[in-house]
Parts: C-alpha cells; sequence; structure tokens
C-alpha cells in the first residue's frame, strides 16, 4: 500500500474573522477519508496552494435535483490558520452539532460561501453502489452537485462505513485529483475507523473527537476533546468582531 508523504493537520477553526482569503474552484482540494463508526473523522488535501484564513465549508446535507442543498443537517467550517501548500493534509471531525457522519450511507459536500449561494469544490458519496442518487430523498442520499465531476471533483464509493484513498501520491496533481475521485482506488470496511494519523503516513498533533460552539449573550462557549495530543503545548484562541 502506498502512502501520503504529506503534512497532515488535525484542527478545526472557528476563527470569527473577516480577512482575505483565496477564491477556490471545483476540484481544488478532494476528500480522501472517511470514518462513519465510533471515532468519526474525515480527511481533504488541498490540490492548490491557499493563504492563511480561508475558509472551507462541508456539510453532509444532500444535493437535491432542483441544484439546492437539503437544509436539515450541518456545516463545518475549516479556516487555514498559516498559508498552506497543496499536498497539506486536513483531518477534520465527522460529529460537530448537526454534521454526523452516518453509518447508513452519507456523503460529504465541499464549498465556500453559504449553503444558498455556494462555490461547489468538491463531493463525496458513499450511499449505494458507486453511483450518485436521483436527488437528495433522504439524510443519506444525494445527486452529483451540479458543476461537479464524478472522476475529477467527485467520487461514488460502494457504501462501507469507513474508507480512505489508498493508491498513492502522484507528481502530477491532476493526474492525483484523477485517481482519488476513482473509487477503484479506495479501501474500506464496515467495522473499523482507521488511523488516519498512520494511513496518510504522519503524526497527527492533535487529534479532535468533537468539538462544539455556542454563543451566550456577547460570549462564545466552546467545549472540545481530544482523543490524541502529542507534544501539545496548549490551544490559542482568537476571536475579531
Amino acid at each position: 500500500m502506498k502512502k501520503f508523504g504529506l503534512l497532515i493537520i488535525s484542527l478545526i477553526s472557528f476563527v470569527f474573522s473577516s480577512y482575505g482569503q483565496t477564491t477556490l474552484s471545483a476540484g481544488d482540494i478532494a476528500i480522501v477519508g472517511l470514518n462513519c463508526d465510533t471515532t468519526k473523522a474525515f480527511v481533504f488535501v488541498l490540490l492548490t496552494d491557499i493563504e492563511i484564513n480561508t475558509e472551507i465549508n462541508f456539510t453532509d446535507n444532500g444535493w437535491q435535483n432542483n441544484n439546492t442543498f437539503r437544509t436539515t443537517e450541518g456545516v463545518i467550517t475549516y479556516t487555514a490558520q498559516s498559508n498552506l501548500t497543496a499536498g497539506s493534509v486536513i483531518v477534520l471531525p465527522g460529529v460537530v452539532g448537526n454534521f454526523n457522519l452516518s453509518t447508513s450511507g452519507d456523503q460529504i459536500i465541499a464549498f465556500q460561501g453559504t449553503l444558498t449561494s455556494p462555490t461547489l469544490l468538491y463531493a463525496l458519496n458513499d450511499e449505494g453502489k458507486g453511483v450518485w442518487q436521483d436527488t437528495a430523498s433522504s439524510s443519506n442520499t444525494s445527486c452529483l452537485p451540479t458543476g461537479l465531476v464524478n472522476g475529477f471533483s467527485a467520487v461514488a464509493l460502494n457504501e462501507v462505513n469507513n474508507a480512505y484513498y489508498s493508491e498513492g501520491p502522484y507528481i502530477d496533481l491532476n493526474v492525483l485529483r484523477t485517481a482519488i475521485s476513482n473509487n477503484a482506488n479506495w479501501t474500506g470496511n464496515n467495522t473499523t475507523p482507521y488511523d488516519f494519523s498512520t494511513v496518510f503516513n504522519g503524526n497527527l498533533p492533535v487529534e479532535l473527537t468533537s468539538f462544539s460552539a455556542t454563543t451566550i449573550g456577547s460570549k462564545v462557549k466552546l467545549n472540545w476533546d481530544t482523543a490524541t495530543e502529542i507534544n501539545n503545548y496548549g490551544f490559542e484562541i482568537e476571536r475579531s468582531a
């Protein structure tokens, strides 16, 4: 089995800011792993450089055939804490608020913007037999989001609880993108979540199992639990108006 020899970052950021960011297009990132059992998590890789404060949203809402999201599930927002290069791998928790990866099949759709006006970046579906559904008829189904191309900016897996892209890296990012989006290059199982720090050949400094943010008047209350902490001095929380 080939592995990524890449930087792995495990963090989810709720930094309240309005600074500049990199505007991304379809295929500028790719989702390369998910765990729906127990220690739920998912992984994406950058296929272009991004600037600090770049925000990427992920939702488990399905995409309907009227070109809109279902809106009963959740959104996770990742904010880059530094400039990052193509090839950086980021691990995020699979349960935050209403975002909760299901063992009955689910989807992850990456986008910038809002649910009502998104710029779609990448999508993964693990409901069914390597195909997208006709519409998002339930919380576990999704049709292929408008403008995304299965095999390039989207991948439909055979239904499986835990899976990751296992083919390996390529120097040509276009070849890598296509390889990731081919479900024949994925490994999966229905019983045991994968240790992504091992799968992608790196050490996660901090691995989150849960993270939530709630407002209390003018304050924000953060709660999180960690599965592992390696040489971690502490946590730095930032907030701006």
